[in-house]
């Protein structure tokens, strides 16, 4: 963390709570940094306050470092109707100002005042209120013990039926130890009917349309509020969830604002200042999407509505084992309203209607959802740590894909969702003609056909409504919906754009099929299998022309390669080199991962309108080369396609509601086989199976409660695993915080202070080899040469090789941790080979890797460090000499590359990525590798080349061999978002 400007303190708090986990050795800067660290620290935080009450400290002055946590409590009574929130602290520290040092740039924030004001009332979490009810005798109840527990949780996670569980139930082995329950039927009775924990309760409702008063439909919904209380008052998310909004800036002044968390974004300020004193903002985020229950035959599917808030952070949001999402409701969607439809005369009639009539079906269902939540009344409910908050819940995110977007919108497709733009201007460079769309005109419009033809049948309501780019309903859920002002909902600025389909899939179905156009896609295949292999990377070993359906993984995994892959290749026809098609790509390709971003800044939004707005401005080489065509060769002349539209409002949304990885559909749709496909496959598909699916899912999230609920109870319950002390005195988080068990490594760090960086097995691979055998075995002639070469840095005295480097320990791999542009990306360790080839694998495996050269090098930027292909890791076999009274400063580990050329501060002008070539002893291409041995602690991170390919690529080339025939490469900044920050030129 950093320091205020102008700060000049040198003394540190060292922070004395024995479970504190931090990173920094419990050191911080008096002030802001300490503060900082006692609102993210719950454990810390609670030490100190107890310290303070016993010692008295209100009285003491500043002598105790925990005073700076916020302002003195101050006893009060509870809010009448009309009173402002009393006897209660404020979340925001005292502090209307915040300073801390992100990707090398002061970050300052500036709360909002007097926002979420906590009351001192606690009226316990949820898991501290059923302790104090639960039998003292047996915590584990229904069960009788943990292993009881243990067995039921895994019939109900396995996904067994009900006659699969009474089959394992009455096998032999488990009848000489049975548990309580004795069938399947009677485990489910057991986790009905007992007083685990659960989520909110579901409803049922018959829905029916006065369009098609013959075909009732059901309903299954929770109440949304409910659902947010649930969600506010997890302690599962306690030092996950943020209260108090505020505006953060970067640098000096207040020019260059950053959005990343939802709580830095304009809506929820809003919110917050048009809220009573001391109340604070739960955003609401909805979540709707199809997903298909049958797969080879069948047409079922579930029309999912999933719930979670805004208080919690993107990145756990992202996760599926923090389970941040609730699924709300089950909208009907599969009736085919044969008795409606066939009241209808014409065949036009016939086809159409069953389309609007889901629509109309889907806005009453959602209605009735969020009846209860339409006008954001303030509440009293607990927050996480158990304290009494006053809580107002907007709407104020919406997350779908596109044909989402207009069932919510009630527009046509011909329309954009976030835009007044129609078809015919979608394909225009008009990032200032296309005027925000607002909700309250799509209701004045939908006013104007009722008006115009009062009595109008339903059929010409929704011809009418068709022809003006209207969906067809008369009432939109949203209507009158309610913002914490009392003003209307603006449902198109609730509405976000979605990273998957928008921008993801986007590319994939239109830009890069007409890149292949032009290309080929024989071509393409050769070049994208010539991607050298890195572990942990998807390889396209049989090219992409075979692939018929693309997932969202597979897509960002070709994104990755694509710019350097397309490089230097030529038109598939007349053989002409196509640098303009290039550039576009790389366009493009910057706004897709500068959209994913997961912190922007002013600057970074600007930088990614004037992405889009140069592949506009040049677009038009895809019909000039070629590619724009149909599935029948056919040249398009226009690119009218609204995902490509859309790119222009995604700077609002993110100036309005954070980064939009927090606005994406990725994590609902992940979602899917969870709360339906899982869920499908233990009904009887026949009659009402939604509600068979919601007894399944409620088994399912009882349990997983449960289970949470005993990992804060009794830490270390699991048998395989460790007690929840030990994980937090080892940095851990709490188990509280963690659902499922993760599998542990085979990598176990080596025990150096010089290397935190670095995992190597403890034990090496090969033993006290003698490096004679070696430089033989692994080809490297100069290895022992260049070894002496490098000792003798450390020791300029040395004549030859040391004798304890007459034998080495060889490792194949290692892991290194890879350096983050800023603490918003997700930190992550990679893989690193250097071995021959082996059983398993055939082939030998030299990863490239970046080496720390000089003092200039930095976490963002090249400037500093070479490029070298990794051959060997090892070390001495027997302990290093010691002269006089002291060791020689000799590495502990070493490594041996091949080396690259310098890295140049100019890129290559298409692609923008940065060249490299392999360098030879004597100069010559094709001659002996020139190497060099390093310190193995040198090494930053793993380095993604790509082989610069200049017209017909060579079609025997694949990942295995690839490194080692090409001479020329690209260093790829695309091969991960967090590579695209950190590998480019400062």
């Amino acid at each position: 963390m950093g320091k205020a400007s102008g700060t000049e303190v040198e003394e540190f708090i060292l922070c004395k709570n024995p479970r504190c986990n931090s990173r920094q050795g419990g050191r911080y800067k008096p002030g802001r940094s300490w503060t900082l660290h006692l609102r993210k620290s719950p454990s810390c935080h609670e030490y100190y306050t107890k310290l303070a009450e016993n010692e008295n400290s209100g009285e003491a002055g500043g002598t105790n470092p925990a005073a700076g946590v916020g302002p003195s409590f101050t006893e009060g009574d509870w809010i009448g109707a009309n009173d402002d929130w009393a006897g209660a602290s404020d979340d925001s520290d005292g502090a209307n100002e915040e300073h801390e040092d992100v990707d090398g740039m002061e970050w300052r924030t500036k709360w909002v005042e007097g926002a979420a004001v906590r009351s001192e009332i606690q009226g316990g979490t949820y898991w501290e209120q059923r302790r104090q009810l639960e039998n003292p005798l047996n915590p584990f109840a229904p069960w009788r013990d943990t292993t009881e527990l243990e067995l039921a949780e895994w019939l109900i996670s396995s996904g067994l039926p009900e006659a699969k569980i009474d089959t394992f139930l009455n096998l032999k082995y488990v009848s000489e130890r049975p548990p309580s329950f004795r069938s399947g039927a009677a485990l489910f009775s057991m986790i009905a009917h007992s007083d685990m924990p659960s989520g909110p309760a579901w409803h049922r409702e018959t829905v029916t349309l006065d369009e098609a008063p013959e075909e009732p439909q059901e309903l299954y919904y929770r109440y949304p509020d409910e659902c947010v209380d649930f969600l506010f008052g997890n302690p599962t998310f306690r030092g996950d969830m943020q209260f108090v909004p505020g505006k953060v800036f970067e640098g000096l002044g207040e020019s260059n604002r950053v959005y990343h968390e939802m709580w830095t974004g304009d809506a929820w300020i809003r919110a917050q200042n048009n809220a009573p004193a001391g109340a604070t903002i739960c955003p609401i985020i909805l979540a709707s999407d199809k997903a298909a229950l049958t797969t080879h035959s069948g047409s079922k599917s579930s029309h999912n509505l999933l719930i979670s808030i805004g208080n919690i952070k993107n990145s756990v949001r992202a996760s599926l084992e923090r389970r941040a999402y609730l699924l709300l409701a089950y909208i009907p969607s599969n009736t085919k309203w044969e008795v409606t439809v066939a009241k209808y005369e014409t065949k036009t009639q016939r086809t159409k209607m069953p389309g609007y009539l889901t629509k109309i079906l889907f806005h009453k269902c959602m209605d009735i959802i969020l009846s209860r939540i339409k006008i954001p009344d303030p509440r009293i409910i607990l927050d996480c740590d158990g304290y009494f908050r006053l809580v107002i819940s907007p709407l104020m995110a919406y997350l779908a894909d596109m044909e989402e977007q207009w069932l919510v919108m009630a527009i046509a497709r011909s329309q954009c969702p976030h835009g007044t733009a129609g078809t015919q201007d979608w394909g225009a460079c008009m990032e200032t003609e296309c005027r925000p769309r607002k909700g309250e005109e799509i209701l004045a419009a939908i006013q104007k056909v009722e008006r115009d033809r009062p009595q109008a049948s339903t059929w010409q309501f929704v011809s009418d409504c068709g022809n003006i780019g209207l969906g067809g309903v008369r009432e939109p859920f949203w209507r009158d919906i309610k913002n914490v002002d009392g003003k209307p909902l603006d449902i198109a600025t609730v509405l976000s754009p979605d990273l998957l389909h928008s921008v993801v899939t986007m590319w994939m179905d239109h830009p890069a099929k007409w890149t292949t156009n032009s290309i080929g896609e024989h071509e393409v295949d050769i070049r994208v299998r010539s991607d050298p292999h890195r572990s942990g990377e998807r390889s396209f070993f049989k090219g992409i022309s075979s692939l018929t359906q693309w997932t969202g993984r597979q897509t960002r995994g070709l994104q990755k390669k694509w710019v350097a892959m397309i490089s230097g290749a030529v038109h598939e026809k007349t053989g002409n080199a196509m640098p303009t098609l290039v550039e576009e790509n790389r366009a493009l390709m910057d706004y897709i991962y500068m959209a994913h971003y997961p912190a922007h800044t002013t600057k970074t939004l600007a930088d990614m309108n004037d992405a889009i707005r140069k592949w506009h401005e040049g677009k038009e080489v895809f019909q000039t080369t070629g590619g724009r065509v149909d599935e029948k060769g056919v040249p398009i002349n226009h690119f009218n396609i609204i995902k490509l539209h859309i790119a222009w409002h995604a700077s609002e949304h993110v100036q309005e509601k954070g980064s939009l990885l927090g606005q994406s559909t990725d994590t609902p749709e992940r979602y899917h086989p969870l709360i339906s496909k899982k869920s499908f496959r233990l009904t009887n598909h026949r009659g009402l199976y939604a509600e068979q699916m919601l007894r399944v899912l409620d088994r399912q999230e009882r349990m997983d409660m449960m289970c949470v609920y005993m990992d804060w109870r009794q830490p270390g319950w699991r048998k395989n695993e460790t007690d929840n002390q030990s994980l937090e005195e080892n940095g851990a988080a709490p188990k509280e915080q963690i659902a499922v068990k993760r599998r542990k490594s085979r990598f176990r760090p080596v025990n150096l202070a010089s290397t935190p960086h670095l995992k190597l097995n403890k034990t090496p691979h090969r033993f006290s080899v003698p490096i004679v055998d070696i430089q033989a075995e692994y080809q490297l002639p100069d290895l022992i040469q260049d070894l002496g070469v490098f000792l003798k840095t450390f020791n300029p005295t040395l004549t030859s090789l040391p004798t304890e480097f007459h034998f080495i320990d060889i490792w194949n791999d290692m892991r290194v941790e890879v350096p983050v542009a800023n603490e918003h990306y997700q930190e992550e360790w990679r893989r690193v080979r250097a071995h021959l080839s082996t059983e398993n694998d055939g082939v030998h495996r030299y990863d490239p890797v970046l080496i720390h050269e000089t003092d200039e090098a930095e976490v963002i930027g090249l400037q500093g460090f070479r490029v070298g292909e990794l051959r060997l890791i090892f070390r001495p076999a027997s302990l290093l000499p010691e002269h006089a009274d002291q060791p020689v400063p000799y590495p502990e580990y070493f490594g041996y590359v091949f080396d690259f050329t310098d890295i140049k501060p100019r890129p290559d002008p298409s692609t923008k990525l940065h060249r490299i070539s392999k360098m030879y002893k004597d100069d010559r291409l094709g001659g002996q590798r020139r190497g060099s041995a390093i310190d193995l602690s040198d090494i930053t991170r793993p380095c993604p080349l790509f082989p610069a390919i200049q017209g017909r690529a060579n079609p025997i080339i694949t990942p295995t061999n690839s490194l080692e025939y090409y001479d020329v490469f690209f260093i790829n900044s695309f091969a991960s978002h967090n590579d695209y920050r950190c590998l480019h030129w400062r």
